[in-house]
């Protein structure tokens, strides 16, 4: 195996242990305390990657427009996702869960950046097409959408703990869905 397809395969390997992390980690109950210091740390190793395999594989400046097209379809996906995240207060602290349904989405991920960058770069300017160029981008694109799903969570998020912070002196319920939250799991 040569390394431009090895530098594929191991990052191919990483995005699918990143989503495996994302979808366990946000499957329970946790604080909503999200910094977006995951989601740069994972685009700026996927820049790394992205840029060892573009070393590699004689990358053109065409092969950047479906990685776009598949950032820009993955920020979309992400917005999606961050509106379906459950948001509730549990003793007085604001707390996060994915429903099902946002893991579903996270699981789209992977297929629509991979398809979409393979589709749409028909192997212009690499050596093994758009899945090398969609397996070497793949924790660059998790980074990106990463960042967009936290910050629709934290901004739908926000006039909640402003009026639980005003509503503090009054006997908060133990546990209360959000305001405009959809209810259920």
């Amino acid at each position: 195996m040569n390394t431009p397809a090895l530098s594929s395969a191991i990052a191919l390997v990483f995005g699918l242990a990143v989503l495996l992390w994302a979808v366990v980690r946000y499957a329970g109950e946790r604080p909503l305390h999200e910094r977006v210091r995951t989601g740069a740390a994972w685009t700026l190793t996927g820049v790394a990657l992205l840029n060892t395999y573009a070393w590699q594989s004689a990358m053109t400046r065409y092969d950047l427009l479906p990685l776009a097209a598949s950032l820009a379809a993955g920020g979309l996906l992400a917005v999606v996702r961050g509106g379906t995240v459950r948001l509730f207060t549990e003793d007085g602290r604001a707390m996060r869960q994915d429903r099902p349904v946002t893991t579903l989405l996270w699981a789209l991920a992977v297929p629509q950046h991979l398809l979409l960058v393979t589709l749409l770069s028909h192997g212009r300017g690499t050596a093994y097409g758009g899945l090398g160029l969609g397996s070497s981008s793949l924790l660059l694109y998790f980074g990106v959408v990463l960042s967009v799903q936290q910050t629709v969570v934290r901004r739908r998020s926000r006039g909640t703990l402003r009026a639980l912070g005003s509503a503090a002196s009054a006997a908060p319920p133990e546990r209360a869905e959000f305001p405009g939250a959809r209810s259920g799991p």
